[in-house]
């Protein structure tokens, strides 16, 4: 497994690749976070790019064509819809889970309330 701050790493670089390849932008060069400080920063520039990012380039991206290239030479052609949904979508969140999972093992504080915060928007009180 790879360590907290490559698990950052990761799960930056794909969320702004998405953005890149869904409006044909040239792909962002992500570095390993080296301190907690950095890894709070990549973590808000990716957030700055995921909220300036043209939402009608990207969902006009839904039918053109995306290629990713892994190391080793194995490729992968889908479209822009594909992409979210089967590769960027289980990508980020493979990288995040892990991240978190990591902290937990570390003795952070963590649980299920703070992965899905988002959800208590829907809760009823008894």
């Amino acid at each position: 497994m790879h360590t907290l701050a490559r698990q950052v790493e990761f799960t930056c670089t794909q969320a702004q690749e998405a953005v890149c390849r869904l409006t044909r932008q040239a792909l962002p060069q992500v570095a390993t976070p080296a301190s907690m400080t950095e890894a709070k920063a990549l973590i808000a520039h990716t957030l700055d790019l995921l909220a300036a990012a043209d939402r009608t380039a990207i969902d006009n991206s839904a039918q053109q064509q995306v290629s990713i290239t892994l190391a080793g030479g194995l490729s992968f052609d889908m479209t822009g819809l594909e992409y979210a949904l089967n590769w960027a979508t289980p990508q980020f969140y493979f990288h995040l889970v892990t991240a978190y999972n990591i902290l937990r093992h570390n003795g952070v504080p963590l649980g299920k309330a703070e992965y899905v915060q988002h959800m208590f928007a829907y809760a009823r009180q008894p």
